[in-house]
């Protein structure tokens, strides 16, 4: 941190009456209380400290023993020790000392801290002490250290720029011009406050006057800014270029009354430009516009001049070259085929016309080297027209070509593992079974779920997660070739097409594969993981497309998966676990039908307060969704949300409940006749970890006008630490428009208190299985309570769901929780009909 002189901030003072309280033993016990209570470091010291508050402990990191018995200038900073000891004796002396300044003070880790320290003479038992208070100031110190090394590197870019800011008064007539004004632009132009805008004109050049005049006059009767490059002749003669930007400023009457502006210097820029267009003249037909090789031929197509990336890239020199015919020097194939091609200049001598060949062409030069170009050729005509030569441009596009291949690479091809992708895989699928359509053969589709990735990458990182997917792919590598395709589809899965395998023969595929990954272990660090897979397959039968079959394979690995370690699923049509798997892919049709023809509905639960004053606040509840089904019943979500959940929609729910829930709220939604004065909705991980959400929120709240303190979003802990970083910026967005969070099913995770402190929550809803039970279960009984007491600690609200007997509600009222729900207090009900 930047040394300072200790600063004084107030002037000296006598000693202060307060001496009386602490010598005094009756007075001493309140000197303590107020001490002790205070957030304001105290300490009482003579040439050693004889006192400290437990706040002087915080600010020095020293226990109060440790700190008994220092010097009192022990603590002190040592660029500043030498200056307080002095003051410290002339203050015990009584002498005329400053009574607070600010200093720094070395804390017991070393660390240099900024405080307001304030001092003043005491008698304690009868000799002179000083009674002195010390407040953290660092944070302020720091910031006006940043302020001032902002406006040193504003000023340094003016002055890099060569440009200057200036405010014209016009009542008074009087401009003040940025600091550095005349170095920056190199005339004479003084800092701080002109008498008038003439003196900042009158350098203008004079046939550049009237036009800078104009355009300001125009900008103060109409457009209100204008921009100008004009001339200014400096005091020592010289003639120098300033691009000058000025905007109206006008008072409520729309008078313009200033005019604020800024003006660079483009000397160097203006001069540049001036001397292209000089060269612009003599290098227009040759040279303009072309940066690569350059080779200019006669009528008759020989050489009349070569530039030195000509000679590089045909690997002739220009005196070998000059007068031999274009085609013995500039020899073209086609990449892949290396069939000999043509060059332009041919056709552009026979039409009289620019002229471009497509194709990937290869330059061979004369040693046998090649390189991709992009070629072109135009004539040169006189000035009646006639035929005077060609000139062709050619390109090295060689580096390009290779991105692009690059680019190829990665669009089809996994960029971790190197294996080709899904798009990639689905491709090649799509062509094994047009092979097997036409040799009536046999094809089966394999996916691999790798089990472990989601636990390295929750014990070690994602990092750690990487290099597993890496390590297993070397496993597998083997199967990309011959009869088989191998390919990554997603995180921890797998694809492998076998060609030419039966039905018969497709476990023991499935059985190799798994047996690829035996024995490897992932050793990370101090950790070792033992890899395995789950392995689902599926044998195509004639129909068959890329989708379904790959669907089907998706289906089979996880009921492989669900099934338990290492297992292989075949897909069958009359498996049952499949036909499960499907009954849940059938819930996604009916949840885009659903959103698409109105078939969800909005409940409502309230959320009692215990308190009764909170309940003079207004009505809260939960909403929650109901789908409609084809006969009028409902369906609740515990039915369809899982199906959306595994099959990525339910985020798309979430956006009808909210946008729904606004509507409603806009309206005045109530339930059995009393007005809801706040809602709760429920978030899913997949929309917490969605990033157009927070927009998708803000222009509901903005289209609707719902008062953002009407608001609770209710997520669960394991979708908040499941996207940490995306949950903090949602929420702290939220919050700071008035919106309130639930922490929903808290206790239910596996780090609920270690990630509490992260998450800025308002609420705490406790998970409805610990107040089952709770009645009768003394461990419930002690949990929930224990989560109240964390939660009042920490400022926050608590709710207990799940409230289902008058027993439990009993438990919970001796407990103290804040809020209530649940099928005792009240059901779901419908909203009121608007």
């Amino acid at each position: 941190m930047q040394r300072a002189p200790i600063q004084e901030l107030s002037p000296p003072k006598e000693a202060e009456p307060l001496s009386k309280a602490v010598s005094h033993r009756d007075g001493e016990p309140l000197f303590r209380a107020l001490a002790e209570s205070t957030t304001v470091a105290i300490l009482v010291f003579r040439q050693r400290i004889l006192y400290v508050n437990p706040a002087a402990e915080q600010l020095t990191g020293y226990r109060a023993d440790e700190l008994a018995g220092m010097s009192s200038l022990e603590l002190i900073h040592p660029d500043f020790r030498e200056e307080l000891g002095a003051r410290l004796e002339a203050r015990l002396a009584g002498g005329p000392v400053p009574s607070r300044y600010e200093a720094m003070i070395l804390t017991k880790s070393g660390e240099e801290r900024w405080v307001d320290y304030a001092g003043t003479r005491i008698l304690l038992d009868g000799e002179p002490a000083v009674l002195a208070s010390a407040v953290d100031i660092t944070d302020r110190k720091e910031a006006e250290l940043a302020l001032y090394e902002s406006r040193e590197r504003l000023r340094m870019a003016h002055r890099g720029a060569k440009l200057l800011t200036w405010d014209w008064n016009l009542l008074a007539d009087e401009i003040v011009v940025s600091e550095d004004a005349g170095l920056v632009l190199g005339f004479p132009l003084p800092a701080g406050s002109l008498k008038s805008r003439y003196l900042f004109e009158r350098m203008v050049h004079p046939e550049d006057r009237d036009r800078l005049l104009a355009a300001v006059r125009a900008a103060i009767l109409g457009d209100g800014d204008y921009s100008v490059e004009h001339r200014i002749v400096t005091t020592g003669g010289e003639v120098r270029w300033i691009a000058e930007r000025g905007q109206a400023i006008r008072d409520e009457t729309g008078w313009v009354v200033r005019m604020l502006g800024v003006s660079q210097d483009i000397t160097d820029r203006v001069r540049t430009e001036q001397a292209l267009r000089r060269e612009q003249e003599w290098a227009e037909t040759t040279l303009a516009s072309i940066d690569d090789g350059v080779i200019r031929t006669g009528p008759l197509g020989s050489i009349e001049y070569m530039n030195r990336v000509a000679e590089r890239l045909t690997g002739f020199s220009a005196t070998d070259a000059i007068g031999l015919s274009l085609d013995h020097i500039y020899r073209v194939v086609e990449e892949s085929s290396r069939v000999p091609l043509p060059h332009p200049v041919g056709r552009c001598l026979k039409e009289k016309r620019p002229v471009m060949l497509p194709g990937q062409r290869m330059l061979v030069a004369r040693d046998g080297s090649e390189h991709a170009v992009r070629d072109s050729a135009s004539p040169i005509l006189g000035g009646g027209g006639e035929l005077l030569g060609a000139v062709l441009a050619f390109k090295d596009v060689t580096a390009v070509r290779d991105i692009e291949r690059e680019r190829l690479e990665l669009a089809t091809h996994d960029l971790l593992t190197g294996l080709p992708n899904r798009s990639f895989f689905e491709r090649r699928l799509a062509r094994a079974l047009e092979r097997m359509a036409a040799s009536a053969g046999c094809l089966v589709v394999l996916q691999l779920d790798l089990a472990q990735l989601k636990v390295v990458n929750d014990t070690c990182g994602h990092l750690a997660g990487d290099e597993l997917i890496r390590q297993a792919s070397r496993h597998l590598v083997d199967w990309d070739a011959d009869r088989y395709s191998l390919a990554r589809l997603g995180a921890e899965e797998f694809g492998l097409i076998a060609e030419a395998t039966s039905a018969s023969d497709a476990r023991g595929v499935a059985e190799s594969l798994r047996s690829a990954l035996k024995g490897f272990r992932f050793e990370w660090q101090d950790r070792v993981y033992e890899a395995h897979a789950n392995i689902g397959f599926v044998t195509a039968r004639p129909g068959d497309t890329p989708t379904s079959l790959m669907i089907a394979a998706d289906i089979a690995c996880m009921v492989a998966k669900e099934s338990g370690r290492d297992r292989i699923h075949e897909y069958l049509a009359d498996d049952d676990a499949l036909a499960q798997r499907y009954r849940q892919m059938d819930w996604i049709h009916r949840i885009h039908k659903a959103l698409d023809n109105g078939g969800f509905c909005l409940y409502c639960q309230p959320i009692q307060p215990l308190d009764p004053a909170a309940a003079e606040g207004g009505l809260l509840g939960e909403v929650l969704i109901r789908m409609v089904n084809e006969e009028g019943e409902l369906v609740l979500p515990r039915t369809f949300v899982p199906a959306a959940e595994r099959y990525r929609v339910i985020s798309k729910i979430d956006r009808w409940v909210v946008s729904r829930s606004f509507d409603l709220l806009a309206r005045g939604a109530s339930i059995g006749g009393r007005r809801l004065d706040r809602l709760a909705m429920n978030l899913s991980g997949e929309t917490l970890a969605d990033e157009t959400f927070l927009d998708f929120v803000i222009e509901h709240l903005e289209a609707t006008g719902v008062d953002p303190h009407r608001l609770l979003f209710e997520i669960t802990e394991t979708a908040a630490v499941a996207n940490l970083d995306g949950a903090l910026r949602f929420i702290s967005e939220l919050k700071a428009r008035g919106v309130a969070f639930v922490l929903d099913d808290f206790g239910s995770g596996l780090s609920s208190f270690a990630y509490l402190k992260n998450l800025p929550v308002d609420y705490l809803k406790i998970s409805g299985d610990f107040l089952s039970g709770i009645e009768t279960e003394p461990i419930n009984r002690t949990l929930v309570r224990s989560i109240n007491q964390v939660g009042h600690e920490l400022g926050l609200q608590v709710i207990g769901e799940g409230v289902e007997s008058e027993e439990i509600l009993s438990a919970v009222l001796d407990i103290r929780l804040d809020y209530v729900q649940g099928y005792w207090i009240a059901p779901p009900q419908p909203f009121d009909e608007i």
